[in-house]
């Protein structure tokens, strides 16, 4: 007969065997989201899944200690895809913006699993006592722990079910789903607590929040797995966390708490096993189910003394238990052994009013400071963060690149981001312009808003959108050309240039010299030793070295073409027209211009020069006249001089002049529909003769 039960209708597995072992291997790969994750349970999960190879994403209000443990992470485990996000649950754009984040650094774009763990609790019994409220202008209570227990994770699961649906490769949330059919997740793993099981006095406020997110599970049962997605819950009894207060810990004398690794275990087996659809579980100290003769159970638990390493032949111990709905029999046994510790809150009353003396007010507080993550030994002073959102750099992207370690480049100390991304390119190219350096060689700080480090991946989609990039200028846009080839061929030795014509001894590393190779590392951009050397073309790294290359087989194709003064050489201009050809490609051009340094900073003169090259493209490919023509155009204002900078340029080509030349040329170049970046305050600190 048909199963025409709720549970059936709503399909929902069956309860948990918590006996039964899992594989938590299916976990490697998929991409965790974790709110409040920088300490307790959140922590404890963040830990054990990057081991087991998931990528987290941590989120959390307290910068610092996310920052660290992303830090932590990575150094004790390897794992490259662990990052730290700022996010304040309590507040609907952040969480916005957590996930929108999370799915930029998703190795395959999308989100398997959403936790939303973020909570708090303050001093018990400041709800229950009210006092002060026969004034004219009575106070309302705190209620922080609704805004942040109930509010957040209903913010939370809201953009959990956008984006879970939206999770490339993954399927339809099903109990019969097995995890070696299942490539990809849709799960939303939501955290409550015994508080919403059982009664609790003297946490009102937390104990209503707990009582809200119980209802939105039991609601989302009924209807998220009809939409594909999966939603479980944890409900923690007393566990050892930042989170218990003096009082509680009081309470529990004589008795014992639950451990963080027995949290940890539930919520792996949860997410390990694509199957459990709509089911809790219950987690409190271990218990003892003893036999008492003849492999016969008296049905009684006992706890488990956390001294003890060994049990009986027979005995059956547990932590986890499954609860839901009318199913809380095996919770109600375990809590059974806590009643009376819990019933001594009438006698503690008495004496509340001595101990609140020595009771923090709250154990969860929001940062009046605004605190670093990144720290920079060797600046004078810390970046400030005037802001409340942020987007760390926490990894080196350059880490699995040739030479990394040879040539000592981290990305870490080019750019380290501060501050939010910036919402669009004309944000992106003005913060980037107007930016600066706290110390000599520190990492470069945007202006406003900030920037993050694309993977070589990330790279390669981007200019495989365009036919062609083309960079025209002078001797300047070599570095340009240089620093893309570096990026996609991830090779910080010789990258930028084309070291398949190398002999042996100059391919030769130095590892133990200290006299540095030619066009090796940072020399590789010396334009004078290694131009010769330089890349000019895509195809000549495919035609010579194309397992060197880490874009797919013809995606991306860049070019250079020098055109280094005004008037521009006759011969310039017809390699230029080869480069456009005549006819309109499938995908659009990309432009890059750069010009200023062999003219002297002449403005006139620069201003020709990008005058005649525009008319040459449109006469070459008149379609790009048209009103609405998509015809992408950056122009690159010169570096700044450096302290090696000849003194015969100093008038000419000194910072003073460069200033004025790039404020200038952003203005003209806008009159001509052409975007502008300035490089002078990303290289005014700066050894090097041209930045």
């Amino acid at each position: 007969m048909a199963d025409r039960s709720l549970t059936a209708a709503i399909r929902r597995s069956p309860p948990v065997d918590t006996s039964v072992a899992y594989d938590a291997a299916w976990i490697k790969g998929k991409t965790i989201v974790v709110t409040g994750g920088a300490s307790g349970f959140g922590a404890g999960f963040v830990w054990h899944w990057a081991r087991l190879g998931a990528n987290v994403i941590i989120g959390d209000i307290n910068r610092e200690k996310g920052g660290q443990l992303a830090r932590d992470v990575y150094k004790g485990t390897g794992n490259r895809g662990v990052r730290f996000v700022y996010c304040d649950v309590a507040d609907w754009q952040s969480q916005v913006d957590f996930f929108k984040s999370a799915v930029q650094q998703s190795e395959h774009g999308g989100i398997d699993v959403v936790v939303a763990n973020a909570g708090i609790v303050h001093a018990a019994g400041e709800f229950e006592r009210p006092k002060d409220l026969d004034g004219s202008a009575p106070p309302p209570p705190d209620l922080r722990t609704i805004q942040v227990n109930l509010v957040g994770v209903l913010y939370t699961a809201h953009l959990a079910l956008f984006y879970l649906r939206r999770n490339p490769g993954s399927v339809a949330a099903d109990p019969a789903s097995v995890a070696s059919e299942t490539p990809r997740d849709r799960h939303l793993l939501l955290m409550g607590s015994t508080a919403a099981l059982t009664p609790l006095p003297n946490v009102a406020l937390y104990a209503a929040s707990k009582h809200g997110v119980l209802g939105l599970f039991r609601s989302l049962t009924a209807t998220a797995v009809a939409y594909g997605v999966r939603v479980n819950l944890l409900c923690p009894h007393y566990i050892d966390t930042p989170l218990q207060t003096t009082i509680s810990r009081l309470l529990l004398v004589g008795t014992r708490m639950g451990t963080i690794d027995d949290v940890v275990d539930a919520a792996t087996r949860l997410v390990a096993t694509p199957g459990i659809v709509g089911r809790a579980l219950v987690i409190g100290p271990k218990l003892r189910l003893e036999e008492i003769r003849d492999g016969v159970h008296d049905g009684e638990w006992s706890l488990v003394d956390p001294a003890s390493t060994e049990k009986a032949s027979g005995e059956e111990e547990m932590a986890v238990f499954e609860a839901y709905a009318h199913d809380y029999e095996e919770s109600d046994r375990m809590l059974v052994v806590l009643v009376a510790a819990v019933l001594t809150l009438v006698t503690l009353h008495l004496t509340y009013s001595l101990l609140s003396a020595f009771t923090p007010r709250s154990v969860y507080r929001h940062p009046v400071e605004p605190m670093n993550v990144t720290f920079l030994d060797h600046v004078a002073f810390q970046p400030p963060e005037p802001i409340a959102e942020r987007l760390p750099d926490i990894s080196d992207t350059f880490a699995s690149y040739k030479y990394r370690n040879t040539c000592n480049i981290s990305s870490l100390d080019l750019h380290t981001a501060f501050s939010p991304l910036c919402h669009d390119r004309r944000a992106l190219l003005d913060a980037m312009s107007s930016g600066g350096r706290i110390g000599h060689d520190a990492p470069y700080m945007p202006r406003g808003c900030d920037m993050r480090w694309f993977s070589t991946e990330e790279v390669c989609e981007i200019l495989g959108r365009f036919e062609k990039v083309i960079i025209v200028g002078d001797s300047m846009m070599r570095h340009v050309i240089g620093s893309i080839n570096v990026l996609v061929r991830k090779d910080l030795g010789y990258g930028a240039v084309t070291d398949w014509n190398f002999t042996p001894q100059e391919r030769q590393v130095p590892i133990h010299s200290t006299i540095p190779k030619d066009c090796f590392c940072n020399l590789q951009f010396n334009v004078k030793a290694c131009s010769i050397q330089g890349i000019f073309k895509t195809a000549d790294v495919v035609k010579n070295d194309p397992d060197s290359l880490s874009c797919p087989p013809g995606t991306i194709d860049v070019h250079i073409e020098q055109m280094i003064r005004f008037p521009i050489a006759p011969e310039e201009i017809e390699r230029y027209k080869e480069i456009l050809g005549s006819t309109k490609p499938t995908k659009p051009f990309a432009f890059i211009f750069g010009h200023g340094l062999w003219n002297d900073l002449d403005l006139q003169a620069s201003l020709n020069w990008l005058d005649e090259i525009l008319d040459t493209t449109i006469a070459q490919l008149p379609y790009l006249s048209a009103p609405h023509a998509f015809w992408p155009r950056l122009f690159l204002t010169p570096n700044a001089a450096g302290r090696e900078k000849a003194d015969e340029y100093l008038v000419t080509q000194g910072n003073k002049a460069l200033m004025i030349f790039e404020e200038s040329v952003k203005v003209e170049a806008g009159r001509r529909g052409v975007e502008h970046l300035g490089t002078w305050n990303m290289s005014v600190q700066s050894n090097k003769f041209d930045g």
